[in-house]
């Protein structure tokens, strides 16, 4: 089996995607592998902004000159590393902070998780809870950006919709408060994360919590939350926020102009749309769904780095890699010893070189006993990036 990445303009009939190269919303069809019959599933692939495909060759027609997914992927991270290799982390180390932010984030998503199923039952939004919510997100953002940035990544048994939630607003606060942006504008940006799905609680329940992937026309239902949310947020008197109305309106809009509902373009969308934008695919992808295994944080910076050509603002796509760093908070990855550790938090001196947790040896596959080591102070260093479940490793335990 030889899979490679072409571009969608050299994609022809008999050619078989194993992989869109896209979040789970953003292609047409029903299922994530496909044979490509016509020049009509072509042009849809295109019509949804797709612009590079993988295909395999061992179930259809080759492109011969095309890379494969390999050397793709090597030219990412030559091309990562070249943007990034001198730059060093903006978030700094605030104090550890772990059970602190622990308790925050299991507080926040009691309380999303109350106020969405108000809405659920019929209730108006509760916007006062919301404003509450968000502003302790904001101080706890202060306070450990790191315990923030890693923990949201982590304790994913809550219902995706409010875990998803709470993650993107945190995230979205850090990164605002990078971008030095004024105090009240990342209170409203967190607020509008907190927001920003609302309107799934008005999407039918077998839709939203559909154990597989949507066929179009459940796609399409999906894709009125964001006009939901609008409605839900325009019938609270006391709702006199634009920046988090335009977080909770424009996070699906694209660069491009392919997103929804709007298909804005550029700079059409807000500085906080676009942002959001960013962040939710990034939390999106990095979770586990029931029809979809989460990919590596470090890879879906790599996602990002690669999507950022077009489907978002590079300037701020950049700006955002560089808060969560080449390998972020909760990434497992590999060392030159063949050693495995936990990204715990970026180092001070080389967003290639973070403070590590080592958990794992694969030359004696056994768990070692845990040490933190920053890579910029030592001769180990980090030679790539890892799936926990390859290795079968829970990686919550390791932080307590």
């Amino acid at each position: 089996m030889t899979i490679k990445k072409i571009p969608v303009v050299r994609l022809r009939p008999g050619m078989f995607v194993s992989d869109f190269n896209a979040d789970w919303l953003d292609h047409p069809f029903f299922l994530s592998q496909k044979l490509i019959r016509s020049d009509e599933e072509i042009e849809r692939i295109s019509a949804a902004g797709i612009d590079l495909v993988y295909i395999d060759t061992a179930r259809g027609a080759d492109a011969d000159d095309m890379p494969t997914a390999e050397e793709a992927a090597n030219q990412i991270e030559q091309a990562l590393t070249r943007a990034f290799a001198d730059e060093v982390a903006q978030t700094q180390p605030a104090g550890d902070g772990m059970q602190e932010t622990n308790r925050l984030i299991g507080n926040a998503r009691r309380a999303v998780r109350e106020l969405f199923t108000g809405v659920r039952l019929g209730n108006s939004l509760d916007f006062q809870q919301a404003i509450e919510t968000a502003r302790q997100l904001v101080a706890g953002a202060a306070r450990h950006p790191q315990a923030c940035l890693l923990l949201g990544r982590l304790n994913r048994s809550d219902d995706y919709t409010f875990r998803h939630s709470v993650s993107v607003a945190l995230v979205l606060g850090v990164f605002a408060r990078d971008q030095r942006r004024p105090e009240s504008e990342i209170e409203s940006l967190t607020l509008g994360a907190v927001l920003h799905d609302v309107g799934k609680m008005k999407v039918p329940p077998d839709i939203l919590n559909k154990p597989s992937t949507l066929a179009p026309a459940e796609m399409r239902v999906m894709h009125t939350h964001v006009a939901a949310g609008m409605r839900l947020v325009r019938e609270v008197e006391d709702f006199l926020d634009p920046i988090a109305f335009k977080v909770l309106a424009e996070h699906h809009e694209r660069y491009d102009g392919t997103g929804y509902p709007h298909g804005l373009r550029g700079e059409a969308i807000s500085p906080g749309g676009r942002m959001a934008g960013i962040i939710d695919v990034y939390d999106a992808i990095t979770a586990d769904r029931v029809y979809r295994r989460a990919i590596n944080p470090a890879e879906a910076v790599r996602k990002l780095f690669e999507w950022s050509e077009r489907h978002f603002d590079r300037g701020l796509a950049h700006a955002f890699i560089k808060t969560v760093g080449i390998f972020p908070a909760g990434s497992l990855v590999r060392l030159a010893s063949g050693r495995l550790g936990i990204v715990l938090r970026q180092g001070e001196s080389s967003l290639m070189m973070p403070v590590v947790r080592i958990i794992y040896d694969t030359r004696r596959l056994c768990f070692v006993t845990p040490v933190d080591v920053a890579l910029d102070q030592g001769s180990d260093r980090i030679v790539g990036h890892e799936a926990a479940d390859r290795w079968n490793i829970p990686l919550e335990r390791f932080l307590d």
